[in-house]
């Protein structure tokens, strides 16, 4: 098949979160054998760079552009009806057009505002689904005017884009019931967010050093950092209490600007390292459990993918087909999460275990065979439909 795919970002296996599965789909979808063409905005010139090495021409046809800007009055407006539409720059847009006109049997559109680019070739085009915003803030409503009217706005823009494409794709069971309460004519297709989990250096052993249990993530992101303010400052006082060994790290981009220097002597705080994964090896457990966030948590996949054993809840767990006492601890309440970050800190063993069964869960629920066979799926559902004239 001819496919055009749009992303965010660019396919990098070690930029951020969404690129791990870009990675996954555009070297899955050639060695397959199919004519891919894939358009990236890209906000980090590094990782630009290291997707660009990863996928030389003329065997990949990757086209890196840089990040829009939504400046002015028309950049305004153009962002308050269609939002986040300024990622994808004017030289992006011409070099869309261009591909389409060249023919294609499928866009594969990768996030919900990459929609705002194929409105009018809706018959053929895939929206993948990564998260909604009406799912992450239904708990919080903003306490200004202008908060209100963007959130109004930004949910308003959310039901557009998903009543219009015939053709949606998300995550998890969770967002796919969440798209029906929006759009309830659609079916959405289910893609697991694959991970390459080769690419993850694993070891089933105990870190050297004091027990220490961590997040890892962008502190940027509500979710994210919603998670690590209950980590801070609801669950980790308890865990020090039973553990009083345990060490606490808070690592990723903004953590410093998010909760400030750390000068405890059992508390440290990094923010925007070139490369996580050595702080994820001086884990011996990763604590992820946001009181709201939907879609597959990408930090707790690596985590799994490393043999970081792993404490979360129904959101930080969403969309991985772990068993708590087996690949995971899981509770939604602080007791319960307590209690599980305590009982695994202080049983090397339960750890060990833990490590095994995870890594090999990952691998065969989120290895390259099942998340594109799924794709692929979705790709043959579309193919078969009649384009509208």
């Amino acid at each position: 098949m001819r496919i055009v795919v749009v992303t965010i970002e660019p396919p990098d296996p070690f930029g951020n979160a969404a690129s791990r599965w870009y990675y996954v789909l555009f070297r899955g979808l050639v060695e397959r054998g199919h004519d891919v063409t894939v358009l990236s905005a890209c906000s980090d010139r590094t990782s630009r760079k290291r997707a660009e090495e990863l996928f030389p021409r003329p065997k990949y046809d990757l086209r890196c552009f840089d990040v829009g800007v939504h400046g002015g009055v028309r950049g305004k407006l153009r962002s308050a009806w269609q939002p986040y539409s300024y990622v994808f720059s004017a030289e992006f847009r011409r070099a869309f057009e261009a591909e389409c006109q060249a023919g294609y049997d499928v866009l594969h559109l990768e996030h919900l505002w990459s929609g705002w680019l194929a409105w009018s070739r809706a018959d053929r085009a895939l929206v993948n689904v990564h998260y909604l915003f009406r799912s992450d803030f239904a708990d919080s409503m903003p306490t200004s005017i202008y908060g209100r009217l963007r959130r109004f706005g930004t949910y308003a823009a959310e039901s557009r884009v998903l009543n219009h494409f015939p053709h949606v794709a998300t995550l998890t069971e969770r967002l796919a019931r969440d798209i029906l309460e929006i759009a309830p004519k659609r079916k959405p297709h289910l893609l697991p967010l694959g991970i390459d989990a080769s690419l993850y250096p694993f070891s089933a052993d105990d870190p050297l050093g004091p027990p220490t249990l961590g997040i890892v993530g962008n502190y940027a992101w509500t979710p994210t950092y919603r998670a690590a303010q209950r980590l801070k400052s609801a669950l980790w006082p308890r865990i020090k209490a039973a553990v009083p060994t345990a060490r606490l790290l808070i690592v990723g981009r903004n953590a410093i600007t998010q909760f400030g220097p750390s000068d405890a002597a059992d508390l440290e705080i990094i923010e925007n390292v070139p490369d996580i994964i050595p702080y994820f090896k001086r884990l011996h457990l990763l604590l992820n459990a946001p009181p709201h966030g939907s879609g597959t948590k990408v930090k707790v996949q690596e985590a799994m993918a490393l043999g970081v054993p792993v404490v979360t809840n129904t959101d930080g767990g969403e969309g991985i087909p772990g068993r708590d006492g087996e690949h995971w601890g899981l509770a939604d309440d602080d007791d319960g999460l307590v209690q599980r970050a305590v009982a695994l800190l202080t049983d090397r063993e339960r750890r060990h275990a833990y490590r095994l069964a995870a890594r090999a869960l990952l691998e065969r629920e989120f290895g390259p065979p099942r998340t594109l066979g799924a794709v692929l799926e979705a790709y043959a559902a579309i193919t078969s439909q009649p384009v509208r004239t």
